[in-house]
């Protein structure tokens, strides 16, 4: 290296002594602050000096100001269009009229997640409207430590950018709900992550007192414009404003907004055309507000324009309209720009990419991967920050790219594209299933040429639901229980920063691969998707790429979807898929009262297994009357066996949270085997929740995507589900080990959606509005479990831990005065748990035996008072609920009504 380098010119040959090297002294001098140079940066960095033989060396600083590592013949930085981005989006701008007396005359706006990127359209909106718009300038470190939850780095930083606005005097600050992007491709996803949409949620719980009287928040779906503007006129009526004059201030926003960006383009463009044959640029990668946002990104962007090379955001690059391979399923706005813009780069040999992420971030956890499938073979950085980041560090990674930047365009080196394999797959005709194989056959998935597999959703409900299955004519089975074994074969093949489930999920497949008797047979692999905004969606197409990636035939991924209520299906499994997955939920509650309540554990779980393969067998090949006689009669078995108590006099608390981890005993930490062990009776919240939720949102519009064809099915699917589940949880509570869980959506929903706009989709509002309806109502405590990292995990833990106490009364099915009494006593539990597979932490395990000890308080005192008085509802089969839930949907509300 250092011969090539005396080869370029790029240094000199000298003469030097190791000895004279070694016996040199270092001494620290007196560090000073940085002023900001020409730039004006008001990051006042410390700089440390230390002095060598006479000479000062400075050493610091997020840029490279004073370590003169420019190219030779060159004094001054190249362009850094990060920075010019940056500055034109946060462009100040004065009203353009005097607003009249009466309304808020300052409108304080975050700068915080996407006003990185559409701060141009809401100060002109306001300003236009004649209000003063007042943005946050820095991150109050004060701020920071009111988060509810482990977050990235930008969700962090959004609090302590919210603390300074409260500083500053505003009348009103307005925080939106960003849910989706601007997209020209109406098949294109364009959402952002469950984080990202929650902010004004987790804001508003964090500073309730401070806020509640301030926030001004609507939901944003810049992908439906007509929506966007109605939005944009209800805040507008909101502040006092006419319709008309809303309307107009709109359009003049929208207007600027698009003059910025295309300003950034042209920018851009020029750049790139200037561009010598010689010369490389660097393209940035990134979500606007870490990678461009000169309070989040660590001064790279100058790191890279001081050392000579020109710096560029993804998102201005001439690239907006590419389609690209990797975007399928990519449903984030983001993800599918930077794809997009990752195959320009790759293709032009004097640009290069650097890709900046947060620790922890869900969406790129994905996302990396398929960015290095795009890339191919040529040269690119990642770097992973959170607030913990050493400049140090990323100094030395960027020194080391731009060598191996170098060294690969001296070699003249082009990139390979990855190309994709024709593999069978499932295609969709008349909202039938058919695997479509490589030589063009299409074939039913009833045929007995295809294997069904169902992959783990809880022991029963797998082999259930399989068994449901081959009920309809489908040759199915169910994956066994994951476990170690399964995380290693899962992990090998990712990166790790992918949720558990999905190291599960594709490890639970390379171990039946690994294993399977009969290697000629025709797989179909069942991983369900969603249009996000949660990461699940993305598995299937994952699974698809490793099935590429190590040469798999005749194997396909069928994925039947939350936006159409899981169509695609045989018809016949309608009725046989909802008695199974009801008796499964049972069948795992009572599982849970033999183990806390049953005097013979070992006979009473050996009766249960038997009774558990007896009804599997019924499911399979029965008609329905003789499967409810299997049930009767299995039931009669367990109600013979004998118990210490009985479940009303039983510690009970319910396992919520993300739907995998808290069904499945590897990932929860055997935790209801734990708790029972402990006196404590688990009700673990049923898949049905999740069906009557999937349900709830297509008939009621608030998915959005659902064909009125599919929205209809999806209510005659209803209907009939309400009535067997009804008939079911009545035969199970005769075994004396089951009490029904209430599933009445509409209820949550309208509760949970005091918190959580509803159409922030996924299990964060059943988190919310399960835990503050049940806990010191129906159950003694409450454990949310989710994947480490689990964004919906996060955003519930966030609210429930700063409104538990406060909310409750809102949400309490039981009488105010019998609800005050028993907190008054003792803190309601609630637990929050992450998991990656490992051990529980130290300090987990203290959390954890805290929360056994206060949940047994609860109950002490509960019996003291009376407990169960005032809980007037029953269980409501699903018909009825979603009867009210049509009734009041909340459909295309924008305005969050607060408690």
């Amino acid at each position: 290296e250092a011969l090539r380098r005396i080869d370029e010119g790029a240094a000199a040959k000298s003469r030097f002594s190791l000895e004279d090297l070694a016996a040199r002294e270092i001494e620290s001098g007196s560090p000073f602050v940085c002023g900001g140079g020409k730039e004006k940066c008001d990051r006042k960095c410390l700089i440390a000096r230390y002095r060598i033989d006479g000479k000062i060396f400075p050493f610091g600083g997020a840029c490279d100001r004073y370590y003169n590592l420019k190219p030779s013949g060159d004094n001054a930085p190249s362009a850094d269009l990060v920075r010019d981005r940056e500055e034109t989006v946060f462009r100040s701008r004065e009203p353009s009229r005097v607003n009249r007396e009466g309304k808020p005359q300052i409108i304080g706006i975050s700068s915080s997640l996407f006003s990185n990127t559409f701060f141009p359209l809401y100060q002109e909106f306001f300003s236009d409207l004649g209000l003063k718009v007042v943005r946050s300038k820095t991150i109050r470190q004060e701020g920071l430590q009111r988060a509810g939850a482990a977050f990235c780095l930008p969700l962090f930083h959004s609090h302590g950018h919210l603390c300074d606005l409260l500083e500053r005097g505003v009348d009103r600050i307005f925080i939106p709900h960003v849910k989706g992007f601007p997209s020209g491709d109406k098949d294109a996803g364009n959402c952002t992550c469950p984080l990202v949409q929650g902010e004004p949620y987790i804001l508003r719980a964090a500073f309730n007192e401070a806020l509640s009287d301030k926030l001004l928040t609507v939901v944003l779906d810049f992908s439906r414009p007509a929506q966007a503007r109605e939005a944009f006129i209800q805040i507008g009526k909101d502040l006092g404003f006419p319709v008309g004059q809303a309307s107009r201030s709109y359009n003049k926003a929208l207007e600027a907004w698009r003059q910025g960006q295309e300003e950034l383009a042209g920018r851009a463009s020029k750049l790139l055309a200037d561009l010598g044959p010689e010369e490389t640029a660097i393209v940035l990668f990134g979500r606007p507000y870490n990678a461009f946002a000169s309070l989040a990104n660590m001064g790279i962007p100058a790191k890279f324009a001081s050392r000579g090379y020109p710096v560029v955001p993804h998102d201005i690059l001439p690239a907006a309209g590419n389609r690209c391979r990797e975007q399928q399923r990519m449903y984030y706005a983001t993800g599918r720009g930077i794809l997009a813009a990752a195959e320009f780069v790759r293709d032009n040999p004097k640009l290069f990419g650097v890709f900046i992420t947060s620790f922890s971030c869900g969406p790129d956890s994905f996302l990396l991967e398929r960015f290095r499938t795009v890339m191919g073979d040529k040269p690119f950085l990642i770097l992973e920050l959170d607030a913990h980041t050493a400049d140090a560090g990323v100094d030395t990674r960027i020194e080391a790219f731009l060598d191996v930047a170098r060294s690969y365009r001296r070699a003249g080196s082009a990139p390979s594209k990855s190309k994709a394999r024709e593999s069978c797959r499932i295609v969709m005709e008349k909202g039938t299933a058919l695997v479509r194989k490589k030589d063009g056959r299409k074939i039913p998935i009833t045929s007995p040429e295809i294997h069904f597999l169902v992959p783990s959703m809880g022991d029963v409900s797998s082999r259930y639901f399989a068994a449901a299955l081959r009920f309809a004519g489908v040759r199915a089975s169910a994956v066994p229980r994951p476990g170690r074994d399964e995380l290693i074969l899962g992990s090998e093949c990712a990166s790790c920063k992918e949720c558990l489930p999905y190291l599960l999920t594709s490890g639970s497949l390379r171990r039946y691969l690994r294993d399977r008797a009969d290697n000629g047979e025709t797989l179909l692999y069942m991983v369900p998707e969603a249009n996000g905004p949660c990461r699940f969606g993305l598995y299937g197409e994952a699974i698809r790429a490793l099935i590429n990636r190590e040469g798999i035939e005749d194997i396909a991924i069928f994925s039947p979807s939350s936006s159409n209520g899981y169509q695609g299906f045989p018809d016949s499994l309608l009725r046989r898929g909802f008695l199974a997955i009801a008796i499964a939920d049972g069948l795992v509650d009572i599982r849970a009262a033999i183990l806390t309540l049953a005097r013979d554990h070992t006979l009473a779980l050996q009766t249960f297994e038997e009774v558990v393969d007896s009804i599997c067998r019924s499911i399979a090949s029965d008609p329905e009357k003789k499967l409810e006689k299997t049930l009767q009669d299995g039931m009669a078995r367990l109600a013979g066996l004998e118990r210490s108590g009985t479940i009303r006099e039983t510690t009970k608390v319910l396992l919520t949270g993300e739907i995998y981890v808290r069904k499945d005993s590897f990932s929860n930490y055997e935790m209801v085997r734990r708790l029972a062990e402990e006196g404590i009776l688990v009700r673990t919240s049923p898949s049905l929740e999740w069906i009557s939720y999937i349900d709830h949102i297509v008939i009621t519009g608030i998915l959005g995507q659902a064909t009125l064809r599919e929205r209809m099915a999806v209510w005659l699917r209803n209907r009939i589900g309400g009535r067997i589940v009804g008939r079911v949880q009545k035969i199970l509570e005769t075994s004396g080990f089951y009490s029904p869980q209430d599933c009445d959506m509409a209820y949550l929903m309208e509760k949970g959606g005091m918190l959580i706009h509803p159409s922030l989709t996924g299990e964060a509002i059943l988190t919310v509005g399960s835990t503050l309806s049940e806990i010191g109502d129906k159950v003694h405590g409450v454990i949310s479990i989710s994947p480490f990292g689990c964004m919906p995990g996060r955003l519930a833990e966030a609210i429930i831990t700063h409104r538990l106490k406060k909310d409750k009364p809102f949400f309490s099915r039981n009488d105010s005065s019998f609800w005050e009494a028993a907190r008054s006593v003792v803190p309601l539990p609630f637990l929050a748990l992450e998991t990656d597979g490992s051990v529980l932490s130290q300090m987990a395990e203290a959390k954890l035996e805290s929360f056994i000890r206060s949940a047994h308080r609860l109950k002490e005192e509960m019996g003291k008072r009376g407990e169960g008085k005032g809980i007037a509802l029953k269980v409501d089969d699903f018909a009825k609920s979603h009867q009210r839930a049509l009734r009041g949907a909340p459909g295309s509300r924008t305005r969050v009504v607060s408690p």
